[in-house]
């Protein structure tokens, strides 16, 4: 597997990948090939590269596996999100070796402001994602719409490969009275949330007083414990998402509050069809948002979701027939 980043360094790619290995149900050598320093999890092995094809392809050529995964995101690898080497060494690889290839899309392309330096790289991005599709002989990814759009570009079939939690539910959401809401994840990703969700903090703090919001997560280089982050999430009634609703897909965090059977709060509009989020636009929406009730609700018909459309043995069965010849 080539993952983006290893312990120390937090990173929800390589923790999939780490429970991937766990959730596998057959024996199997689990090398981590990868840029950055660090150690992988107990019975794994480790080889770090440069970041070049010549490195990649070598390191590739010298192992023998009998399959290849490649955890994508562009910005794991790349500082401008256009890790084009990656593509470069696995078309050198795949010239001389039959090994397949599964390529698992956890982020394909630049999405925000029009403003940002990072829009403009977004077309570059996204040939570089149908480039690897082509050089890939299976290619997935955990977001619908991506799925549509990456099997349009590159004209193959793209398989929905579920995101699951990260945290393994030790404890279940208990959705007592007063109401908690959690932020989890990275310390950006805890910041991009608290800053979405203002307007409806501000508003139930003033009406609803007191309204507990509580930050779960890591640093960059130490994270809590499993068990700690279990036992955090269960102690809260709903989770803030920093992602739209279209998008909620993607997110491990929410994922995580599904699994504990906490309610997952998201911007902008609820999509039919998707993970059941709660979303809000006007004040007695967000005012319905401090009813325990509410929250309880929402949080027991994610937890059914979650385990009916995104749990490990879903994965599973998509990697194992991704690598399967």
């Amino acid at each position: 597997m080539i993952v983006p980043n290893l312990p120390p360094t937090v990173c929800g790619v390589y923790d999939y990948t780490r429970k991937l290995a766990e959730h596998w149900p057959t024996s199997a050598q689990w090398t981590l090939v990868c840029p950055n320093e660090g150690k992988p999890w107990p019975g794994a092995t480790a080889v770090r590269i440069q970041r070049s094809a010549e490195a990649l392809s070598r390191a590739l050529a010298a192992l023998r596996p009998d399959a290849v995964g490649l955890q994508y995101t562009c910005y794991g690898y790349a500082r401008n999100g256009v890790p084009a080497w990656i593509a470069d060494g696995l078309e050198v690889f795949k010239r001389t070796a039959k090994t397949r290839l599964a390529v698992m899309f956890h982020e394909v392309s630049y999405d925000g402001a029009i403003w940002r330096r990072a829009h403009w790289r977004k077309p570059k991005q996204e040939a570089l994602a149908k480039r690897l599709c082509k050089i890939a002989d299976a290619a997935l990814t955990g977001i619908p719409e991506r799925r549509q759009a990456l099997s349009r570009a590159s004209g193959r079939e793209v398989v929905l490969a579920a995101i699951p939690s990260n945290i393994e539910p030790l404890q279940r959401c208990a959705h007592e009275s007063p109401v908690v809401f959690g932020v989890f994840g990275l310390p950006a990703s805890r910041a991009k949330a608290l800053a979405g969700h203002k307007r409806l903090i501000a508003t139930l703090a003033k009406d609803f007083r007191p309204i507990e919001v509580r930050e779960i997560g890591a640093d960059k280089v130490n994270a809590s414990s499993d068990a700690v982050v279990s036992r955090q999430l269960a102690a809260c009634n709903a989770v803030l998402s920093p992602y739209e609703a279209v998008h909620i897909w993607k997110s491990g965090a929410a994922m995580a509050a599904f699994a504990h059977g906490c309610a997952v709060i998201a911007l902008g509009t609820a999509n039919s069809g998707g993970p059941p989020v709660l979303t809000y636009v006007s004040e007695a929406e967000m005012r319905a948002l401090a009813n325990p009730d509410v929250l309880k609700a929402a949080g027991i018909t994610g937890k059914h979701w979650y385990e009916a459309n995104s749990g490990w043995p879903r994965a599973v069965s998509a990697w194992r027939a991704a690598l399967a010849r």
